[in-house]
């Protein structure tokens, strides 16, 4: 802001030599024709257009006090985009904290996921496993890689069990949830594991 008021009062001396402009302190008195440098919104001092030899007429006088007016019009737009910058660096400030705090709870919600006493999956339409907890992989013996987008839940099943998955899962689809249900599912090397997961 003192650069631009500097800059301004070079201007008006290197256009009307003998003419001085300059910003008043806080409470000092002018001699000669005081002008407020002030918006609507805001209030950036006193500047007073010194002319001891007479050399402004009267247009020229209203030119200074237009300049002056249009000079409080750019530093209200710099404090406009200042208190932009400021307000902006507060929000990116709040947001990356925010961030971290969303990150905290997303890996806390994942390793209680994963590390439930009892196993979990999803599937997608065609019954492929979508996602699946560690839980449910120790208990079959396979890793993420070997089940998710790749096999079908009910690949997995006993034969008995496959006969009546077709029914479960369309109650699934339909109701969002069922109760009660026990399959059993064969472990990789294993014979089988019962699963009440649904």
């Amino acid at each position: 802001r003192e650069r631009i008021f500097r800059l301004f009062v070079e201007a008006v001396g290197a256009v009307t030599p003998g003419v001085t402009v300059r910003l008043l302190e806080p409470g000092e008195p002018g001699v000669g024709e005081v002008v407020e440098v002030a918006t609507p919104d805001a209030e950036f001092g006193r500047m007073v257009v010194e002319d001891p030899g007479g050399a402004l007429s009267e247009v020229d006088r209203a030119r200074c006090r237009n300049a002056i007016r249009m000079l409080a019009v750019v530093l209200e737009d710099i404090s406009r985009a200042e208190r932009l910058a400021t307000e902006n660096a507060r929000l990116d400030a709040a947001v990356a904290a925010g961030t971290v705090e969303l990150r905290r709870s997303l890996d806390e919600s994942e390793d209680l996921y994963h590390n439930a006493p009892c196993g979990y999956h999803s599937l997608d339409p065609e019954g492929v496993y979508s996602r699946v907890n560690d839980t449910e992989l120790r208990w079959l013996g396979y890793t993420h890689e070997d089940l998710v987008g790749k096999v079908r839940f009910a690949d997995l099943l006993t034969p008995e069990s496959r006969e009546a998955f077709p029914r479960v899962f369309a109650a699934l689809e339909a109701q969002g949830s069922v109760q009660d249900v026990e399959l059993e599912l064969v472990r990789r090397n294993i014979p089988f594991v019962k699963y009440g997961g649904l």
